[in-house]
């Protein structure tokens, strides 16, 4: 039976914030898969590190936890989280902040939690030495260990960026800083940020490296100021040897981080200490971002990342294909390639969803194009609301066909649609395409979410609930189904 875990933990950190994830369930460890021989049914065993941590899970967060396992272990029926009080000795945390994570009342208050673990850390990091630091270093950097350089595929559409993430991997502080990488959703720019994180680290391990998305920081930044930390918060960023922040548009019109960004930034570029950055558009491009710190982010290099040509993608297929030992055959890997085109991200869900269904069909199914077919059809339009007459041939649409074709039905400019204009025309296309990806693609909110420029979850639902009450028009029902038809043709 395949490992699925990573698969599992990825998909439940798509729905949490950094912190929730880092604090919760970072420290699980994966037992495996036990089957009942009485009453034949499988449970999932997972360990975690004290009562509180799973009484709190038990209680929160444990719905998400049993859809992505038994996304990708639909055999399972049960989930038992058993403690195991060694996994709370990690080697990246101390001992006193496992006291304070897994000793207070089983009723917890989730603010205090994390602006005592916040306040931990800045005491911690702001008194460390060499060899602390060295450590409990893995415990900062936050670097998810999947993604290096060694797992990147290399290919026409981001082999500039990668060679530039290589080059100051190899000679931080000295080129191209800071490093700006943009690109759409899914195309590696986070993958290729924390490789360059692990590298720097493996030739430097007293480095101070710290990798944060821009809503975590801006959590952080929020928590400094309401535990009265804010110079704590500003000598802990500005005492990094590399700062790693990703998705940095989602600063637009936070003007009091900005303000401290561009001083920490000052500040580490002065020393010769590496910045980089990603966002999904270039610098000039990002709304509510201060002129000054837009200037900072062309001292270095800007770079883009752009969707994989066929060739890029059926490389990425096989190479992914292979670390899991599986040897797809050459039309199965094309077929995926030819209608899965919209990012990396999507090509791997269709071959982790590929893989799942062959296992659960037996050890000796083979991966075959009916499957393949299959898959792709039922992970894209299964809940599809629309007239059964608006079938599919089982190819797939991407988020970005979506677009042009709203953008070409409304003609409305696709910059529009993507943008915060609050024109009422412009807002339905907006909408209108928010439901089709979830309704028709099977997107979930959080990824329509990142699709739309970092837009909150509850937007994306407020926007679908709008166009269902405007279906109840059958004039616009009739537009609505043009569309669509008009993506399956």
């Amino acid at each position: 039976m395949y490992n699925y875990w990573t698969f599992v933990l990825d998909d439940i950190k798509a729905s949490l914030s950094q912190i929730n994830f880092a604090t919760w369930f970072s420290k699980m460890q994966f037992v495996g898969i036990v089957k009942n021989e009485e009453s034949g049914n499988y449970k999932a065993v997972i360990n975690v590190p004290s009562v509180f941590n799973r009484n709190y899970i038990q209680k929160k967060f444990y719905t998400q936890l049993e859809s992505s396992i038994r996304k990708y272990y639909p055999q399972v029926s049960e989930i038992s989280l058993e403690i195991n009080k060694n996994i709370a000795e990690i080697e990246n945390i101390p001992s006193s902040q496992n006291e304070l994570i897994s000793t207070d009342d089983e009723k917890p208050q989730v603010s205090n939690d994390v602006v005592e673990g916040f306040e931990l850390k800045f005491d911690i990091a702001n008194s460390m030495s060499v060899k602390r630091i060295e450590d409990s270093n893995r415990f900062f950097h936050s670097l998810n260990s999947k993604y290096t350089f060694d797992n990147f595929v290399v290919c026409g559409s981001n082999q500039l960026a990668a060679v530039a993430a290589q080059t100051i991997a190899s000679h931080p502080g000295s080129e191209y800083n800071p490093l700006f990488i943009y690109g759409g959703v899914g195309l590696g720019k986070t993958h290729l940020m924390q490789a360059i994180g692990h590298r720097i680290l493996e030739n430097n391990p007293n480095f101070k490296i710290k990798y944060i998305s821009a809503e975590s920081l801006l959590n952080e930044y929020v928590l400094s100021l309401q535990s009265r930390r804010t110079h704590d918060f500003r000598n802990f960023y500005r005492s990094l040897d590399v700062l790693l922040i990703d998705d940095i548009q989602f600063l637009s019109g936070k003007e009091s981080l900005q303000e401290e960004i561009f001083h920490t930034f000052n500040e580490l570029h002065q020393q010769n200490k590496q910045v980089v950055f990603t966002s999904d558009k270039p610098p000039r491009d990002i709304p509510g971002i201060e002129a000054r710190l837009i200037s900072r982010f062309s001292w270095g290099m800007i770079v883009d990342i752009s969707e994989p040509d066929l060739e890029g993608r059926i490389a990425i297929l096989q190479y992914k294909a292979r670390r899991r030992g599986i040897n797809l055959d050459k039309k199965v890997v094309e077929f995926i390639a030819t209608n899965v085109s919209s990012n990396v991200r999507d090509l791997e869900g269709i071959l982790n969803k590929v893989l799942v269904q062959a296992n659960s069909l037996g050890v000796d199914h083979v991966v075959d194009l009916d499957l393949v077919k299959q898959c792709i059809t039922n992970s894209h339009f299964q809940n599809s609301s629309l007239s059964d007459s608006i079938s599919v041939k089982g190819y797939y649409i991407s988020p970005n066909r979506v677009i042009e074709a709203v953008s070409k039905f409304f003609e409305i400019n696709k910059t529009q649609i993507l943008g915060t204009s609050r024109n009422k025309e412009i807002m339905i296309a907006r909408q209108t395409a928010m439901w089709i990806m979830k309704n028709q693609i099977g997107m979930s909110y959080p990824s329509i979410g990142n699709f739309f420029n970092g837009k909150d979850h509850t937007t994306i639902m407020h926007g679908c609930k709008k166009i269902d009450k405007m279906k109840e028009s059958m004039q616009f029902q009739n537009q609505l189904h043009a569309i669509v038809q008009s993506l399956r043709n």
